[in-house]
């Protein structure tokens, strides 16, 4: 075996250690980021319920979910369907927007123009495939999930640009 084979090979097994690596870093972000909605999500639930003055099951009787599943997710064992999120918050009198962290604060700003429109129903019918391609149940995913999809979507889809 020659000099440039071995280099070769080295090179690739340092391709591989960094790709191993980085796909390590990118999953241990996205369980930090999940952990940090999730227990905003919890904060938001049970702060909104107690400043409401109700109590766990005062909340699942008027959200027409169980307490159990109150308990979860004011303790942030269990991340709600989109379902569950909305009756919640039509239960505390807020918005979804209220009980999810502000992601958008983290975006860069940007204006939507007439000529963006075309491109804008296309990037949601893209995400709407997308969605479909890996099997997303979008009526039982959660918003925290459905959040980190869009993010994935959109990074697949700068790389392609």
């Amino acid at each position: 075996m020659d000099n440039d084979s071995i280099i070769e090979i080295a090179k690739a097994f340092q391709e591989q250690e960094e790709q191993e690596r980085y796909k390590k870093a990118k999953a241990l972000k996205e369980q930090e980021e999940q952990k940090h909605a999730l227990d905003f999500l919890a904060n938001s639930i049970k702060a909104l319920r107690k400043q409401r003055g109700y109590t766990q099951q005062q909340l699942a009787e008027k959200a027409g979910i169980s307490r159990n599943s109150i308990i979860k997710y004011e303790n942030g064992d269990m991340s709600p369907s989109v379902q569950a999120l909305q009756l919640i918050a039509m239960a505390l009198g807020v918005s979804i927007s209220a009980l999810v962290p502000n992601y958008s604060a983290h975006l860069p700003k940007c204006t939507f123009e007439h000529d963006n429109e075309e491109f804008l129903i296309d990037m949601c019918e893209g995400f709407a495939n997308y969605l479909r391609l890996n099997n997303v149940n979008v009526l039982t995913c959660s918003n925290v999930k459905l959040i980190q999809l869009f993010a994935a979507f959109i990074e697949e889809f700068n790389a392609e640009l």
